[in-house]
């Protein structure tokens, strides 16, 4: 089952989808009220909760952000938000640890592949540099944004009252 609703998060974002908290209590009601699944079903299921960066984007696209290079205020909430995260989470596993049908909760951190995956990329890129003599590599990636709102007033996804696209969709 799938109650994800694209472009929410944990808290109420520009979207006007549910939430997280409407989200698992929809999974809850079908539960409750249906006998679709037995115990033992629930006992050998997976449940994937996956939070992305919507608040973040909901909140901070009230400060103005660039495509053209990494925010290290953004990048360190990021950072700040999975230490928390993972100190709740494991509080949390460390409570449901004596339940004896209780799996951990883990955590698939993106932030962090993610930055990884950049600083590899960064260092490919001055190892080429430096071994190819005068080539000079000015921006390897070219961040832009791949949807935007037509105006400030819109952001990508936006419909007016009639249905009407309200951003515009760019091709590399």
């Amino acid at each position: 089952m799938n109650f994800a609703f694209g472009g929410t998060g944990v808290f109420d974002t520009m979207e006007k989808e549910p939430n997280m908290s409407t989200q698992i209590n929809f999974f809850e009601d079908v539960l409750r009220e249906n006998d679709f699944y037995s115990k033992q079903d629930l006992n050998s299921s997976l449940a994937l909760v996956s939070i992305a960066g919507n608040d973040y984007g909901a909140y901070l696209s009230k400060a103005s952000s660039s495509f053209q290079n990494c925010s290290q205020i953004f990048n360190s909430v990021s950072d700040f938000h999975n230490q928390i995260l993972h100190q709740k989470l494991q509080a949390l596993n460390n409570q449901t640890s004596s339940l004896s049908n209780s799996l951990p909760v883990l955590v698939l951190d993106l932030y962090t592949t993610f930055m990884s995956a950049f600083e590899n990329l960064k260092k490919n890129i001055t190892a080429t540099a430096t071994t190819a003599g005068n080539l000079r590599v000015e921006s390897p990636l070219i961040m832009k944004p791949c949807c935007v709102g037509i105006s400030k007033e819109y952001s990508c996804g936006s419909l007016d009252e009639n249905g009407a696209k309200k951003y515009s969709i760019f091709s590399s």
